[in-house]
Parts: structure tokens; C-alpha cells; sequence
């Protein structure tokens, strides 16, 4: 990568707190979610495209535009004092607490910086990710700026909270209550002001298609020219048509991703039904300790590995072929990206049946899908698929199909 001329007047800004959505060769698959291009690169057609993230963020260190390997041009800008607290703690009420008060020290100098920059935008398109919302807030102030603003919406967090209160604590239910309420009344907010909001799924349209102009958009996709090849996929069919299974999950470590699920699974499985099995853990986040006694707990040290992360792309995509299952073990809310790396690369997928991820797979043809926060119907899909190589056969046969629909073309 190399520095070229700076432009002081940007077209087009992107406010997200996901440095993994910027690879060494550039933007990953998320292009349509922004507004760009269908394409597998901006190929240097966005050169006043500007992309601000975390101060942590590897390449923010000051506002300059790159040259990628691919010859896209992006500038990247990083907000001082915005930094992601949420994967540098554990869970539970005390750190809640905790990580808003130190957003509230970090608030100030962001929403102060934000509005100097602002000016010299002439779109934003910004996420409601709450871990820390800097999207909420720039979009909010985009509105004051009188800025045109795309709002973006990939999880239906309202509908997470909805699914906790029904076995949470009576203090829980109230917390909950409350941050559902704020979260609400301020995101429907921007879905209204905006001139477009983008959703990832028919629960998130369903929940806020009244108040603005929403539109589905796929969450992700995956460059033709990275998904299994049909000798690649024979010869991987081959190879599970007997033996041990090896099974894997890819998330952020955080409640929301139900992981611990997959764990649990994974002990009904080995120690309980004497399943040959494996299953390793992809990804980082402040759960990975409590993640680690309870593997501990269960004897499960040598068949349940912790894999840390993994560069997107390349390297992910090798991890997902070297697996034959993928465990997406998913509260009602997210949609996981993971899915459809998965139907690319030809790993059976056996997921929680929300409604975000039953609007990309169907239970039976490409997907086994599971009452969420069910360990023992995970490891009951995992039996089946154990016992009926066939059935597991066509479920990764029918998924490199599905995961053609969600196959960008290389750019003409």
C-alpha cells in the first residue's frame, strides 16, 4: 500500500466500528452494504471515499489515502478516544456499567470531532451497532448538519433483548426494558431522517419498516472467484463419507453468539453419546475465559480447541474447507457472516433457526436448523449429520447452490 494525494472534500463516508471490514486488498465483501459497487473492488473508482473507524484501527494513525494492491483509493481516518471496550471485558451488570462510563468519557471528544469533520462530507453512511454507538451518533449529527445519511441495520437488537427477558431476572427484565426503550426511540429516529436504511434481514424490515424507507440488502457475499470449485467440492465430499467429524464455530466471543451452546453441544456429544467429534473455536472476544473453564470443567481440552482469529479471506476460507460443519449457534438478532462463507466453501451449516437465518437457508435442504440456545438440538443435528453421510452430502451440494445466489462477479 502507498500514500497518495490527499482530497480535502469526501463524497462518501463510512462511520463502523469493524476494522475487519477492510482487508489488505481493500474493502472484503461488504461493498453492497455501503453503497458501493457491486464488485469484488472499488477499482479506483472511489477516491474520495473516506473510512473512519477506531483509533485502533491499523490504518488510522492519521487521515491519508491509501493505494490498495488492487488499486482502490480509500482514505482512513481514525476518532481518537473511540475505542471498542466492549471485547476488553467480561459480561455482566458491574461492566455494563463500567463500559459506559468510559464511553461517556470518550463521548465529548467524538461527538466534537465528528462535528468539525462532518462539514466536508457529502453522504455518511453510518451502522447502529451499539459497542460503542459512534454510528447512532453520526448519523445524528449528520441530521443537524442537514448531510445526506444512509442508516445501517444488521442486527435486530431488539428482538435479542426480547429473547434474554424471557428467562432473565426481574432486575435483568427491567435493565433491559430501559436500554430497549432508549435504543428504540433513537434508532428509529435516524431510520426516519434518513434518506435510506439498509436491513439485513425480514425481522429487522419488519420491526422498523414503518418508520422510514427501509430496504433488505444482502449482509454479505462472497467473490466468485473465492467459492469452491466443483472438483474442490468432490473432493472434499469424499473425504467425509466416513470418520470423525470436524466441526467448528467463527464469531466474536459475546453473549449475543450463543457460543457457549456450541460448547455444550459439543459435551452431550463426546462425553455423553460417544460421538467421534472435534470442534474448534474461531474468534476473540471477552467471553473466551468463561469459554475456556467450562471446556475445562467438561474434560474437553482434547477435542474442543480455542483457534483465536483468523485473517478474513484467504486465510478463513481454508479453515472453513478443512471442517465439515460449522456450528452458528446465534441469538434471535444477529445475522452471521459466517453463513455464507460457509455455503461458498462447502461446510455444512447447522444453525439457530432465527428469523434472520432462516431468510438465507432452509432447514433440511442446505442447513440443519435449531431452537436457539438448544445444546442438545445441536448436537442432535450433529448426530444425524454423523450417522447419514448422505444427508450431510447434499446439504453442502444444495449449499454451494444457495451460495451462488449470494456470489458477486468479478468487476468487468
Amino acid at each position: 500500500m502507498s500514500k497518495v494525494s490527499i482530497s480535502k472534500k469526501y463524497r462518501k463516508v463510512i462511520v463502523v466500528p469493524m476494522p475487519h471490514a477492510v482487508t489488505e486488498e481493500g474493502f472484503f465483501a461488504v461493498d453492497p452494504k455501503f453503497g458501493l459497487p457491486l464488485k469484488h473492488t472499488l477499482a479506483g473508482s472511489y477516491e474520495e471515499c473516506l473510512f473512519v473507524g477506531p483509533r485502533d484501527f491499523n490504518y488510522t494513525k492519521d487521515k491519508y489515502p491509501v493505494v490498495f494492491d488492487k488499486g482502490e483509493k480509500i482514505s482512513f481516518y481514525s476518532l481518537y478516544n473511540w475505542q471498542n471496550t466492549i471485547s476488553a471485558v467480561d459480561d455482566g451488570l458491574f461492566h455494563r456499567l463500567g463500559r459506559l462510563a468510559t464511553f461517556s468519557k470518550q463521548l465529548p471528544c467524538i461527538t466534537w470531532r465528528l462535528w468539525k469533520e462532518i462539514p466536508e462530507w457529502d453522504s455518511i453512511t453510518s451502522p447502529a451497532v451499539p459497542y460503542p454507538p459512534v454510528g447512532i451518533l453520526a448519523n445524528i449529527l449528520g441530521y443537524l448538519r442537514r448531510k445526506k445519511r444512509t442508516f445501517w441495520i444488521d442486527v435486530d437488537l431488539e428482538g435479542y433483548w426480547e429473547w434474554q427477558m424471557k428467562s432473565a431476572s426481574i432486575q435483568k427484565v427491567l435493565y433491559l426494558k430501559f436500554l430497549k426503550m432508549i435504543y428504540s426511540v433513537v434508532v428509529r429516529f435516524c431510520v426516519h431522517t434518513s434518506q435510506l436504511t439498509l436491513a439485513s434481514g425480514d425481522d429487522v424490515v419488519m420491526r422498523y419498516g414503518n418508520s422510514g424507507n427501509v430496504v433488505k440488502y444482502s449482509w454479505s457475499a462472497v467473490a466468485e472467484r473465492d467459492a469452491l470449485s466443483a472438483a474442490q467440492l468432490e473432493e472434499k465430499i469424499a473425504k467425509i463419507e466416513e470418520g470423525s467429524l470436524k466441526l467448528m464455530t467463527a464469531s466474536t466471543l459475546i453473549p449475543m453468539k450463543g457460543v457457549q451452546y456450541a460448547v455444550e453441544a459439543a459435551r452431550i456429544l463426546i462425553k455423553e453419546k460417544g460421538i467421534p467429534a472435534s470442534l474448534d473455536i474461531y474468534g476473540g472476544g471477552h467471553m473466551r475465559t468463561s469459554l475456556e473453564h467450562l471446556v475445562e470443567q467438561y474434560g474437553l481440552a482434547d477435542t474442543v480447541h480455542f483457534k483465536g482469529t483468523v485473517t478474513y479471506g484467504d486465510e478463513f476460507y481454508a479453515c472453513l474447507r478443512e471442517h465439515d460443519c460449522v456450528l452458528i449457534t446465534d441469538l434471535p438478532g444477529p445475522l452471521s457472516r459466517t453463513i455464507f462463507d460457509a455455503l461458498a466453501q462447502g461446510t455444512a451449516i447447522i444453525a439457530s433457526d432465527t428469523e434472520a437465518i432462516n431468510g438465507v437457508v432452509s432447514n433440511g435442504w442446505d442447513a440443519l436448523l435449531v431452537a436457539p440456545g438448544d445444546p442438545a438440538g445441536f448436537a442432535a443435528a450433529v448426530e444425524r449429520l454423523h450417522r447419514d453421510r448422505k444427508l450431510l452430502s447434499e446439504i453442502i451440494r444444495n449449499g454451494t447452490v444457495t451460495a451462488k445466489a449470494y456470489n458477486m462477479k468479478p468487476p468487468a
